[in-house]
């Protein structure tokens, strides 16, 4: 009920529209009650509750668009759709199950309003990733954050990166990659690709040499786990999501065929390049 001029007389059925400045949540902050202190916590509860044990790892590991209600995929401040991890587990019975990783969150209206959720998982049978739901799980795994930290400050060293991209993260949005290089010394991995940004303030000789693409090499060192899959084409262009977990770096390339997931304890830019295409 709203009572915008104080009267309280009853059921107003013929309510003011809501200031639409008023619940604005561009970082998807608001509106769930925290269960949990950090991702991680509410990730060991999410498989506590479904028998899995905290230690095993998912069988699959699948980046996908985070969709509004109406299933159409919500937007970052690149305004490139937003990814989120899914995470594919078996039961000891056999059943897979899927946990999602919604860290972002989602808002869809003023404080109230049905769906609007904070940093969050949600735990899924494989056959209804939608809608479905597990008897022994909560609805909702909420959980402390925000804005999912920065891979940038996930670098041994970010001040490369960071000295010639001043006034902007370099997104690793569809990326095209070139190399993956398995070194035995490390062990560890790089990854060269080039990059859809360009900085706003690039090095002199960049301007002189007229270079438009940024080609970075990210090297994961002292690898835990890897897994590579559907290396048979010649041309990828795809996400490259990073992020922090348990005390490891998971870094996962991947487009509608390719999958790389590394599992390292350190990564960092060992080079930053630029060149001219023609176009």
């Amino acid at each position: 009920m709203q009572d915008p001029i104080g009267l309280n007389a009853g059921w107003d059925l013929f309510q003011y529209a809501p200031n639409p400045l008023g619940w604005i949540d561009p970082l998807g902050l608001a509106s769930c009650t925290t269960k949990f202190k950090s991702r991680n916590a509410a990730f060991r509860a999410a498989k506590r509750d479904v028998g899995i044990p905290v230690s095993q790892q998912p069988s699959k590991v699948e980046l996908v668009p985070l969709t509004d209600r109406n299933g159409k995929s919500i937007l970052g401040d690149d305004h490139l759709p937003i990814k989120t991890r899914e995470y594919t587990f078996s039961r000891p019975d056999g059943e897979s199950i899927v946990i999602q990783d919604y860290s972002p969150g989602h808002i869809y209206g003023p404080p109230g309003t049905p769906g609007n959720q904070g940093p969050h998982l949600n735990v899924r049978p494989i056959s209804d990733t939608q809608n479905g739901t597990i008897s022994e799980t909560l609805e909702h795994n909420p959980f402390q954050g925000g804005k999912m930290n920065s891979w940038v400050d996930l670098l041994i060293d970010k001040r490369s990166i960071s000295s010639i991209f001043t006034d902007e993260e370099p997104s690793l949005r569809n990326v095209e990659l070139h190399d993956v290089i398995f070194h035995r010394d490390g062990p560890k991995i790089t990854l060269r690709f080039d990059i859809k940004s360009y900085p706003s303030q690039p090095p002199k000789k960049w301007i002189m040499q007229k270079c438009n693409v940024v080609q970075l090499q990210l090297t994961a060192i002292d690898i835990a786990e890897v897994s590579l899959f559907g290396w048979n084409e010649t041309h990828f262009s795809l996400d490259i999501n990073i992020s922090e977990d348990d005390g490891f770096i998971i870094i996962l390339a991947q487009d509608h065929i390719f999958s790389l997931s590394i599992k390292a304890k350190f990564i960092d830019i060992s080079s930053i390049t630029a060149y001219t295409i023609l176009k």
